[in-house]
């Protein structure tokens, strides 16, 4: 969904909010930046972040991911939840896109984030440091 239509159809101070950087995003964006040893970090530990999803109390979680197909895996093994993601604008170049991406997840009133992202940092300082969030 676009960025107003998030803000307007969903209270996000009711959602999960969501990034998972999986290091891995050959053939995925145009972001060509991977890291194996950070992608074996998220393999390791990607149960952790379905398992959180799964029992969290937020029935619509706002999702961001570097990665397409690792994204829609995840998303298959969620159950009973609203999943929203950020559709990119083609009238906002790359950086932009994830900017909004990201106000968007600062906006949630939870945050899970990853470790050693940068992404996931912004997004909990520009949510004012909220005391709900977690790392994997």
């Amino acid at each position: 969904m676009k960025l107003l239509k998030i803000l307007k159809n969903y209270n996000l101070k009711q959602c999960l909010g969501i990034h998972i950087r999986t290091w891995k995003t050959n053939n995925s964006f145009s972001d060509e930046r991977s890291s194996n040893e950070r992608y074996d970090h998220y393999l390791k530990n990607k149960y952790r972040y379905i398992e959180f999803i799964n029992a969290s109390k937020y029935h619509n979680i706002f999702m961001c991911c570097d990665n397409y197909i690792e994204m829609e895996d995840i998303i298959n093994k969620i159950s009973n939840k609203n999943i929203i993601l950020y559709r990119h604008n083609n009238n906002l170049n790359d950086l932009q896109n994830d900017f909004s991406e990201l106000l968007l997840c600062s906006k949630c009133n939870f945050i899970l984030g990853s470790l050693n992202s940068t992404y996931s940092e912004l997004a909990w300082w520009y949510s004012k440091c909220i005391d709900n969030i977690k790392i994997i």
